[in-house]
């Protein structure tokens, strides 16, 4: 073995060289082992990827299309569509296909398989018959109940005029004090078609009710008594036969009672779909015990293949429990092995020498007089022991000129102090500095100085001060040589010398540095009378532009009421108009109220009076709505909590005439939870005037619609937008539309949208313009957090 050491080394070198090669032998054997158990773990991997996996691979494939088959079918029965079944079967017969070209080695297997997959071809295309036919039926269901539904509509549009013609002409007799045969004849006639129009509703009720629930109610039972009803219908027809206003509606109810009697069409549709929605549901249990006995053949497959899987598992295992004993015995011997070089070679010879070198160099370090311990040995160790004691004796010769020299010969004013501050060393800088010669030496510092700087430098040595806390102190004295003041600093530091704590002292002359600091304060003093002299202009500028800007917040507001009664004025002759609606209304009722009493049929008073009090309360809420909108803000601001969906009611009550007269329907799609915290008059102006810039934007184009609606809704904000049917912003003027006197119409003054961003800025919100997704105009009104609650 020692043929492999090199001839450089040591003794200890070569002990530590062969430790070394013989736990790197150890290491190559236990690589060898593990690579031979790999190998044979690689084998049986290898045999698990050939024969197990694609096995694996393909059970998972069938049972994920069988999987995907039973979602489509479940999906295709409740699509309605006829374009989405029709995916749908296509992605079904895609599976199918799917499933027959699956690569099965085994022959049974494969056609169990074909023959499962042609059994559930065939369910499929019976159910798709089925499905086509419930679309086929439902259709003409919907087709015969529209049709119902027009009649029913076009009975209401004949009765309701003539019941007001009979009204009307039953007023004029008892008016005109005329009560004869003719107004008993034209009494009755109403009370028949009230009561024919009554049994028309509850029969088309009836019918749309039953085709609702079909699936659930006997059709028969139900059609029974829909007889009944036509029965009633048809009885009140030969009622009506002398009557000749009533030819039109009585046709069409004879139409009515064809499509809704017994056995007729609507009756004989519900009574196919019911019996095609049974056979649904008979076909449906077979295609679940298809999919089932697929499932369970792939299942089968799963098993067999996991059990496969197990038995290699358990030979890999016992593999692997091999291997670990075999790396086990090579681990003990070498732990043993290091064991033993740890406590003969490095414990003994190592460590223990290494440990008693080291406390040498420690105490050579901190400069003990002691000479180093000598070991014993002819190796490395032994060697560095007797070079050590060689340089402690070489550093003993040069520590005592190294101190001397290098406080002599530096350029800085040094001064060295035993612990009670006499003086021990002066180097020739500071001598020449303090103008003192040798003679003055083992003096207490201070009394190198009198007056004021005797006393401070005598302060720095005593225990309160910081040089005996900390180890450190500075002071600045100022000595007087040849009649000229200079100013210098005294560094006192403490630092250890042989066993004994002494002081150096670094003195630094700051009489240049001291005289620019009394110069540069001079000029601070200077300078801050100048600041506080332009500080006061500050103050004066910022009084007169706060006077400014109260004179134009004030202008502001004038120009807000001035827009707010151009509004009105707007509104004016249109509100006339809504108010002398509910008037004539109101005269109406109470004449025919008038008529009651001398009829002495007191029952029909409350009638009237409740519509009298409807149409009054519509009034009220016109002008108060007026009455509040023109009322002129507070110059100050005040915030109110309000719901947001009441200000938007308020504000389409205002232009509720004009978007009557532009034909424009405005739709408040805001829910009664949200409130803002802000002044209500102002912010329902920035609604109307919103409201009527989509009212001047959609003008003229027909039936135009504004939505009010909730953009966005979370805890730190909330959008609304107002969203109208017309053409949009115009690109060129959209930059500027919130610039003050813009405008794109043929009058105005252009200050609508600068006003309303000037009053939701001033309640912390803020206003956007934006565009919907047919090209139409929003504005979106932002309200943040801090002023947002929920109700």
């Amino acid at each position: 073995m020692k043929l492999f050491v090199p001839k450089q080394f040591g003794k200890l070198g070569r002990r530590l060289y062969m430790a070394f090669i013989f736990s790197s032998l150890l290491t190559l054997l236990i690589g060898v082992v593990i690579f031979f158990m790999w190998g044979k773990l690689a084998t049986q991997i290898n045999a698990s990827v050939e024969n197990s996996l694609p096995m694996l691979t393909t059970s998972y494939n069938m049972e994920r299309y069988s999987t995907n088959l039973q979602m489509l079918l479940k999906e295709r029965e409740q699509t309605q569509r006829k374009s989405i079944s029709e995916q749908q079967k296509q992605a079904i017969y895609q599976l199918l296909d799917n499933l027959r070209d699956f690569p099965i080695e085994q022959k049974p297997q494969r056609d169990f398989y074909t023959q499962l997959v042609d059994e559930l071809s065939h369910l499929i295309d019976e159910q798709d018959i089925l499905l086509e036919k419930r679309r086929e039926l439902e259709n003409r269901l919907a087709q015969l109940l529209g049709q119902l539904a027009w009649m029913h509509d076009a009975v209401g549009e004949d009765i309701k005029p003539l019941l007001n013609e009979i009204e009307w002409h039953v007023s004029q007799m008892i008016n005109e004090k005329n009560v004869q045969e003719n107004s008993l004849q034209l009494l009755l006639e109403s009370t028949l078609l009230q009561e024919l129009f009554t049994t028309e509703n509850e029969l088309i009720s009836l019918v749309e009710e039953i085709a609702h629930q079909r699936y659930s109610r006997d059709i028969d039972v139900a059609f029974h008594y829909i007889n009944v009803k036509t029965d009633e219908i048809v009885a009140l027809n030969e009622k009506l036969k002398n009557y000749p206003s009533t030819i039109a509606h009585r046709q069409v109810l004879q139409e009515i009672i064809a499509i809704t009697r017994y056995k007729g069409d609507i009756y004989q549709t519900l009574i196919d779909d019911v019996e095609n929605e049974r056979k649904l549901k008979a076909l449906t249990p077979e295609l679940t015990q298809k999919l089932s006995q697929f499932d369970d053949a792939v299942r089968g497959n799963v098993f067999a293949t996991s059990e496969a899987l197990n038995n290699l598992n358990a030979d890999t295992r016992k593999l692997m429990a091999t291997g670990k004993i075999v790396i086990v015995v090579i681990i003990v011997a070498s732990l043993l092995l290091s064991i033993i070089a740890m406590k003969i070679l490095i414990d003994r010879r190592l460590v223990a020498r290494l440990n008693r070198l080291s406390d040498d160099l420690a105490h050579v370090a901190k400069g003990h007089l002691t000479e180093p311990v000598l070991i014993e040995g002819k190796d490395e160790i032994g060697l560095l022991s007797r070079r050590l004691r060689r340089f402690w004796r070489q550093m003993k010769e040069v520590e005592a000129s190294n101190a001397l020299n290098l406080i002599n010969n530096t350029d800085a004013s040094l001064i060295t102090c035993h612990h009670d501050g006499k003086v021990e060393t002066v180097n020739p800088s500071a001598a020449t500095l303090l103008g003192i010669g040798k003679e003055q030496s083992n003096k207490p510092l201070w009394q190198l100085f009198s007056g004021e700087a005797s006393v401070m430098l005598k302060a720095q040595f005593s225990i309160e001060s910081s040089l005996y806390r900390v180890g450190q102190s500075e002071c600045i004295i100022t000595m007087v040589q040849s009649h000229t003041s200079r100013f210098l600093q005294f560094n006192i530091r403490e630092y250890p010398h042989k066993e004994e704590h002494k002081y150096i002292v670094t003195i630094t002359d700051i009489t240049r540095q001291e005289l620019s600091r009394l110069e540069l304060q001079h000029l601070v003093a200077l300078k801050t009378q100048d600041l506080q002299e332009k500080n006061q202009q500050l103050n004066d500028e910022i009084i007169r532009r706060e006077q400014a800007q109260k004179h134009l917040i004030q202008t502001q507001e004038e120009l807000i009421q001035t827009a707010k009664m151009a509004v009105v004025g707007q509104a004016m002759t249109s509100l006339a108009h809504e108010l002398n609606q509910p008037l004539s209304a109101i005269n109406t009722y109470l004449y025919s109220a008038k008529l009651t009493i001398e009829m002495k049929k007191y029952d029909q008073l409350p009638d009237s009076i409740e519509r009298i009090e409807k149409l009054s309360a519509r009034m009220n809420r016109i002008i108060t709505a007026l009455r509040n909108f023109s009322r002129k803000s507070p110059s100050e601001i005040s915030f109110v909590s309000a719901p947001l969906k009441e200000l938007v009611e308020s504000a389409m009550v205002l232009v509720e005439s004009r978007s009557k007269r532009e034909q424009c329907t405005i739709i408040n799609q805001l829910s009664g939870e949200l409130t803002i915290c802000a002044d209500p008059t102002q912010i329902e102006q920035v609604l109307v005037n919103l409201f009527v810039n989509a009212m001047d934007a959609i003008a003229g184009s027909g039936k135009g619609q504004i939505i009010v609606m909730s953009l966005s809704s979370t805890a730190r904000q909330q959008l609304v937008g107002i969203a109208d049917s017309g053409k949009g912003f115009n690109r060129d003027v959209l930059p500027k539309l919130f610039t003050p006197f813009t405008t794109t119409k043929d009058v105005g003054l252009g200050l609508g949208l600068s006003i309303c961003r000037s009053i939701m800025q001033r309640f912390g919100y803020e206003i956007y313009l934006a565009s919907t997704l047919t090209g139409g105009a929003m504005v979106v009104l932002e309200f943040t957090n801090d002023t947002i609650t929920d109700a």
